[in-house]
């Protein structure tokens, strides 16, 4: 069974969520690119859940270090949320879990982020 690729954009409590769903290559690294470095440029902090996601290629993981790197140069970054799917796994043979910070569900990727009101005090 093919699962179609889609991607959700939400915004939960301030904070940016990218859902990816189904097979995401190179044909989709340009759109992911537009979205995640210029679409939401402005939000240093972003969650990117991938529990939906059955495969990404090469391309894809270079726009997710990408537009990480460059909100961790400002000082934010990408949760990631990897669940118990097959990318947790590939993540972990590659040690990006290691780079991104990685989370079970959206719910603690969400608790890690700093409230507006904890990041004025």
């Amino acid at each position: 069974m093919i699962q179609a690729t889609r991607v959700v954009v939400a915004e939960r409590d301030g904070v940016p969520f990218v859902e990816l769903h189904g097979e995401h290559d190179v044909n989709d690294a340009p759109h992911l690119r537009q979205l995640l470095l210029e679409d939401l440029a402005e939000s240093p902090r972003l969650v990117l859940d991938v529990r939906e996601t059955t495969f990404v290629d090469s391309t894809v993981v270079a726009v997710f270090l990408s537009a990480h790197r460059r909100r961790r140069n400002a000082g934010g970054g990408i949760a990631l949320v990897v669940g118990d799917g097959v990318l947790r796994r590939m993540f972990e043979i590659m040690r990006l879990d290691q780079v991104f910070d990685t989370y079970a569900t959206p719910s603690a990727a969400l608790a890690s982020m700093p409230t507006r009101s904890r990041a004025v005090s």
